[in-house]
């Protein structure tokens, strides 16, 4: 191979990320008249979890299988509970970090699994673009035994709507991380106040006696109002007692912080650079 070749990057591959519940059209046909390169099922697993669309999965793979797919090659199939909002957001993001990271282009089958799968893999595609798309069945098949799929066919691919989600950088996620922690240990807290808040980012412990801490600093006081506005222009937390400056976190700061922890929460809060 010439040094001029060795320069070409590798082609992006298609890659299909399909959930699996009583279907089986509405999986593999998409899949080949998208003509994907490679594909992820995901299915209903975990220790002592029986998936009663495991016939549905093995007669995909069989088909699949038939033009050219090969299982933990270009097929990969992964178990988990598909009922678990954020663990199939973690898986997601594993997926879109590993293929995007080779330049892949990454497509979500929202049709099929359940309601809570699809919605972390719609959630996935706005966080980190990658294009989710509905299957729309030629019949509706419903059957009371659940021995054959809910469909048969393939109607139309509709493209599903995305919006932009910005994400919070990770320095006010770790900030976030710290405070949301401290109150999880330490029951007795319902809200934090700028003292506890500037001793969590110096790594102390805002349990110590007011006698045994060290003095802060200024510039500490204002990293602290830095992120807490931050905080409070998201809705992520709001004042319990605007004088004493004391903060709690709101419901939506905590879900935020669980949607949001499948980033890397390692950056440092380092605040504003002082002048």
């Amino acid at each position: 191979m010439s040094e001029e070749d060795q320069k070409i990057p590798p082609p992006r591959l298609r890659v299909h990320v399909s959930p699996v519940g009583f279907e089986d059209d509405r999986v593999v046909l998409p899949i080949l008249e998208m003509k994907a390169d490679k594909v992820y099922l995901i299915q209903q697993g975990g220790e002592g979890t029986e998936d009663r669309a495991q016939f549905c999965v093995d007669h995909i793979k069989e088909r699949l299988s038939e033009t050219g797919f090969i299982e933990g090659k270009n097929l990969i199939i992964i178990a988990i509970n598909i009922f678990d909002l954020y663990g199939g957001l973690k898986v997601m993001a594993e997926i879109f970090g590993r293929e995007q990271g080779q330049g892949n282009d990454i497509f979500f089958n929202a049709s099929s699994g359940g309601h809570i799968v699809s919605f972390a893999g719609w959630l996935a595609c706005m966080l980190w673009k990658g294009t989710p798309y509905y299957c729309s069945p030629d019949n509706w098949d419903y059957l009371d035994n659940r021995d054959t799929p809910l469909t048969s066919g393939l109607k139309e691919i509709v493209p599903v709507p995305t919006f932009h989600i910005d994400r919070p950088d990770s320095e006010l996620l770790h900030f976030l991380d710290l405070i949301v922690n401290f109150l999880d240990e330490n029951k007795k807290f319902k809200d934090v106040t700028s003292r506890n808040i500037a001793d969590l980012i110096a790594g102390d412990d805002p349990n110590l006696d007011r006698s045994n801490k060290t003095q802060r600093k200024p510039r500490e006081y204002n990293k602290v109002k830095w992120l807490v506005t931050k905080l409070i222009d998201r809705r992520y937390a709001e004042y319990a007692d605007p004088k004493q400056k004391r903060i709690r976190i709101t419901a939506e700061g905590k879900q935020a912080l669980k949607v949001f922890q499948t980033y890397d929460l390692e950056s440092k809060v380092t605040g504003p650079k002082e002048s």
